[in-house]
């Protein structure tokens, strides 16, 4: 890493070693959810509707 934009933040050797696990957890966490609104997104917004859709049998 560069030196110049690394900034070092003092903790103590057992606070280092669970902050890995915990900024996994919160990405992993932060995909999940990501994942949870889009399905849910498209699950609530199909266009499965044949009546909606324009042209589908009203010109005859």
């Amino acid at each position: 890493m560069i030196p110049g934009l690394a900034f070092p933040i003092p903790v103590d050797p057992a606070t280092a070693s669970w902050a890995i696990p915990v900024f996994a957890l919160m990405a992993l966490t932060t995909i999940v959810v990501l994942i949870w609104q889009t399905v849910r997104y498209f699950r609530d917004n199909r266009d499965d509707d044949q009546d909606a859709r324009p042209g589908s049998d009203d010109a005859a």
